[in-house]
C-alpha cells in the first residue's frame, strides 16, 4: 500500500492533466492560465489556504467558498467547473500544490522555458519586451520569464534559463577584474 505522502504528491498531477485536458478541448487555455495565476497570487497573498483545507468547513460551506471566489476573480467557466470538483472531493486545501502541478503540465505541454531576469532596478514594459523577444528567438517557443529587483548587482542584469546563466551584472564584472589583479599581483 502506498504512503499517503506518495499519494499527496500523485494526485495533485492527476487532477492538473485533467484540467489541461478539459482547458485544451474547449481551446480556453490562455483563460484557465490567467485564471490558475489569479487563484495561486490570492492564495499564496491573503492566507486563504487554511480557510480551504478547513476540517469543519461542510460540502455546503466549500461551495459556498468556491463561488464566492469564482466570481470574485472572474474565473472561466471551466476553472469554475473544476474548483467545485475540487470542493466536492475535498482538496481544495491541495490547491496551491495542484496549481504548481498545473504549471508544470502547462510548461511541458507548451514548451515553455521558464527564464528568471533579475535587474538591479526595475525594468520597463520596453525592455521586458526586448529581453522576451531576444529570449523566444534564441530558445524557440514560449517562455515564462519572472523579473526580480536586486540592487546588489550594482548595474545590469542577469537572466537564468534553466541551468544557464548570462550575467551582464556590474558586480559580475567588478569581481572579475579584481580576480584578474589578483592573478597578476602574485
Amino acid at each position: 500500500m502506498a504512503s499517503s505522502s506518495v499519494l499527496s504528491k500523485r494526485f495533485p498531477l492527476r487532477y492538473a492533466r485533467a484540467l489541461y485536458g478539459v482547458a485544451r478541448k474547449e481551446g480556453v487555455l490562455d483563460d484557465v492560465v490567467r485564471d490558475g495565476d489569479s487563484l495561486q497570487a490570492l492564495v499564496e497573498t491573503r492566507g486563504v489556504r487554511p480557510l480551504l483545507s478547513h476540517p469543519l468547513l461542510n460540502e455546503a460551506a466549500r461551495k459556498a467558498v468556491v463561488v464566492f471566489v469564482g466570481e470574485r476573480l472572474g474565473v472561466c467557466d471551466v476553472m469554475r467547473r473544476f474548483l467545485h470538483v475540487l470542493a466536492l472531493r475535498g482538496r481544495l486545501g491541495f490547491l496551491p500544490e495542484i496549481l504548481e502541478a498545473w504549471r508544470m503540465v502547462m510548461n511541458k505541454e507548451r514548451a515553455t522555458q521558464r527564464v528568471c531576469v533579475r535587474s538591479a532596478w526595475g525594468l520597463t514594459a520596453a525592455q521586458r519586451k526586448d529581453i522576451e523577444g531576444a529570449l523566444k528567438a534564441g530558445y524557440g517557443g514560449d517562455i515564462s520569464m519572472e523579473v526580480v529587483e536586486d540592487s546588489s548587482l550594482l548595474s545590469g542584469i542577469v537572466v537564468d534559463v534553466g541551468s544557464v546563466r548570462f550575467d551582464g551584472s556590474l558586480s559580475s564584472q567588478l569581481r572579475q577584474l579584481e580576480q584578474r589583479m589578483q592573478g597578476e599581483a602574485v
